[in-house]
Parts: C-alpha cells; structure tokens; sequence
C-alpha cells in the first residue's frame, strides 16, 4: 500500500496544473469542423447553408441552446483529424472568396458554450462578425457571477479570462473553464487577395459601345475636339437630327451653347436596358442596341469621330471662302474630287468648295427645300435628306470614298443609299421614301405651292 500511494503521488505530479482547472487537451480521438456562422433565425443559417452548397461546399446545421440566449444553429464545414486540417482548409475557402470569416470548433463539443480551445487555435481563428455569428459567441454567466467586461485590446482578447464567481472560489475537477474566445487578425496569406468584382468600378457601357463602333476613334483623335456642329436655324437641325435617331431615340439628342451635339449616356444605357444582363455583356447590349437603329449608329459614328462635322440650315452657307447661296443643298470637304480637283488650278479645290476652317466636312441645307422622288411621286422626308447627306460626308472622311463610284471602288452616295435602305428595312411604318432615282429640288415655298398645283390640276384633268 505505501508503494502504490508513493506511485500515485508521482503520477499525480505529471499531471498539468491546467488539467486541475478542466481545460483538457482533446484526446487523439477528437476531430475539428470549421463553423462559419451561427444563426438565432435558423432561416438565415438555411440560407447560407445554401450559399455554401451552391459554392460546392457541403455544410451541416447543428441547433444548441444557449443559457439565457435560447436555441442558435451553428452553420459548419467539415471533419478533420487536427487542428492544422482544418485551418488550412479554412484558409483555403477564404483564399478563394467562399467565406471570410470562421472559427475551428471540436465536433464533440455540444455543449451550450464554447469549448476549451487549445492556444494554438488563437491564429488560425478570424474575429466573428455579428451579422454571422450574432451574439452566441459572448461569454455567458456562470454560477450567479458577471459576465466579464469586453477586452480592450486584441493581445488582451487572446488570453483566456474567468469569470470573477470562479476566481474566488475553488473549482470542482469536473467544472469546466469559461474564456473569451481566442481571435487573430485576418490572416495575411501569401495568396492574392480576395476581391469582390461586383465593386469594381467599370467604364460607362453607352462609351465603351461607342468606343467598339469606331473602333476607339478619340484616343487617337487630334487635340482638338471632333465630333458634330449644328449652325444657323439650330431648332430645325436639332429636329432633322431627331428624326434621324427615330421616336425611341430622340432625347438622346442634346446641344451644347455653341452647337455641338451630344448623346446622353445614361439615358441611351436605359434604353438598350443593360441592367438585364451581366456586367460584362453590358457594353454588348448597347452595341446591339445602337446598331438596330441605322439612324442611332449613324449620329454615334459622327459625334465620335476624330473629324469635325458642320451641318448648316440656311440658305447660305460659309466656307473657306465667301459665304455661298444654297438652293437644295451642298456637301464640302477637303478630299481629292475627280469631278473637281483636275479642273483647279494647282489640282486644288477653291476656297469656295471647301469647308470653313477648323471643320473637315460642311453639309448645308436650304430648310425650305424639298425634294421629290419622281420614281415613287412621293416628297422624301427632310429628315431623310439630312441623314442621306450626313451618310455621304462620313463615307468620305472616315472610309475615303469619292462621291462616285469609281470602277470596282464604291462611292460614297451608293453608301448612303444603301444606309437609307437599311433605315427604311428598320422603320416599316414610318414612311420613309428613298432618294433612289431622279429627284426634283423644289427651291422655295413659290415653287413648292406651284409644283403642288400643277399637280392637283394635271390629276384632275385625268
């Protein structure tokens, strides 16, 4: 007998005076799960169980009760062997945007507390959020005392505090010991950080539309500003312009104090409806959008362009020279002409049949003028006329085409013919009548009304 009290006596030494207080270290036998959340709604724990499982993650629902906080649903992660398993795959699913938070939790704790973690824990733990975590994780009152005050820094956080009912009093063997829970700065992986895309500033979808149209025309434009002017009757251009864009995409259409036209983005954005698809087909929707209108596509191409547009309503119109009279219309630019240049001295335009300075193409119109289309008997909209003549001064600047058609190189008017085309193909119901065939520009009101009489009596007479 006195051998095996010695014995026992010796034995009882090796124990760890932490032993004495219940904090046991978990047995081989123990396995760890990661609990990313913790919920007093079990609905909220359903649905991120849900979010997890759509992520590939299988999650499990365990529900506690909590002394004087009622029943909670612990939302876990995983089995694993050790501690070291399951940081790591903790780490892992933070690493790639499924949780940002957790902490490691032994599955045989099924207790109302948190159970006695081992120090080594305290790193590989996130702070819990309220939103996932709520307020299972505060420490509770034991035995009539006061739940201990909040730590003041995180180093205070990290060490294991008693409640002040056990400080005075002795501890049974099978009591078990109450501490905060163990936290650690977000872990600082050597992996890329995990960024949210959704948050990413993103370049405006109208813009970059604009940008793929014109293939990105502005970043190689000249200093100074390009795009369209409106001059002289500025009400009449804007409404011409107006028509062009068509009845869905007229407000669009704005000027600035010295005539400049200007899209609205925003409201082109919503109309092309871009917040039904994903981010990234946005500026695609707005593509589509813009290119369904040829008339839309038309004013993007010229109000993006690297070159500067004038469209002039008057029945004058200024040029590099002397200000001109305009009986229907009159489309200049800088370009070689073979109807023109090979008659000038030098081989060069006069100023007259050049634009004004500081613009590289001139359309002007006589806002009184109509034109009519002898193949279909039929007034060709003024709108029409405008878009015909814009079409033919893009085709000139930005794809260098003469007017004519010269052998198997085509001319500008048949691009703007074939535009027109395609506008009419778009607009059915709008009565668009083409320019194709011979056209009679009626000048001035006089022989508008007399065209219109004659032909009042000519169909009478029949």
């Amino acid at each position: 007998m006195r051998f095996n009290l010695a014995l026992l006596l010796a034995t009882s030494l090796l124990v760890p005076a932490h032993a004495t207080l219940g904090a046991r270290r978990p047995a081989k036998s123990t396995r760890y799960t990661i609990q990313i959340g913790s919920f007093s709604n079990q609905a909220q724990a359903q649905q991120l169980m849900a979010r997890l499982g759509n992520r590939g993650e299988f999650a499990t629902l365990t529900v506690v009760d909590v002394p004087g906080r009622g029943s909670w649903t612990r939302v876990s992660v995983g089995s694993f062997a050790t501690v070291t398993e399951a940081r790591e795959r903790a780490e892992a699913l933070v690493s790639r945007g499924v949780i940002t938070e957790f902490f490691i939790r032994t599955l045989q704790d099924s207790s109302q507390h948190p159970a006695p973690i081992d120090q080594n824990l305290g790193a590989s733990a996130f702070r819990p959020s309220q939103a996932a975590f709520g307020s299972e994780l505060q420490p509770s009152r034991l035995g009539g005392g006061v739940p201990p005050r909040a730590p003041a820094t995180l180093a205070e956080a990290g060490r294991p505090r008693v409640a002040s009912s056990l400080r005075s009093s002795p501890m049974r063997a099978d009591q078990r010991l109450v501490a905060s829970l163990p936290v650690a700065r977000r872990l600082s992986l050597a992996l890329s950080p995990t960024i949210e895309t959704r948050f990413l500033p993103r370049p405006d979808p109208a813009r970059l539309a604009f940008s793929l149209i014109t293939g990105d025309a502005r970043h190689s434009r000249a200093p100074r500003e390009a795009g369209l002017w409106i001059t002289g009757d500025t009400a009449e251009g804007l409404a011409r312009l107006r028509w062009i864009a068509g009845p869905n995409a007229a407000e669009l259409i704005t000027l600035e104090g010295d005539g400049l036209v200007k899209l609205d983005t925003r409201l082109l954005a919503r109309a092309a409806r871009v917040e039904d698809v994903p981010l990234i087909e946005r500026p695609l929707a707005a593509t589509d959008y813009i290119c369904s209108n040829e008339g839309l596509l038309l004013l993007v191409q010229l109000t993006q362009s690297r070159h500067r547009y004038r469209l002039h309503i008057a029945r004058q119109a200024p040029t590099r020279g002397a200000a001109i009279a305009v009986a229907g219309g009159i489309n200049l630019d800088n370009n070689f002409d073979s109807r023109i240049n090979p008659h000038r001295r030098l081989g060069k335009k006069m100023d007259n049949e050049r634009p004004p300075d500081g613009f590289d193409s001139l359309v002007a119109i006589n806002p009184v003028a109509r034109w009519f289309n002898q193949q279909t008997n039929q007034l060709v909209p003024a709108g029409l006329i405008t878009f015909h003549e814009m079409a033919e001064a893009h085709a000139k600047l930005e794809l260098g085409l003469e007017y004519l058609s010269d052998g198997s190189r085509i001319g500008a008017h048949d691009v703007a013919l074939e535009r027109e085309k395609r506008l009419k193909a778009q607009r059915p119901l709008a009565g668009v009548v083409l320019t194709a065939g011979a056209n009679r520009v009626l000048r001035s009101e006089e022989e508008v009304r007399e065209f219109f009489s004659r032909s009042a009596s000519a169909g009478r007479q029949r």
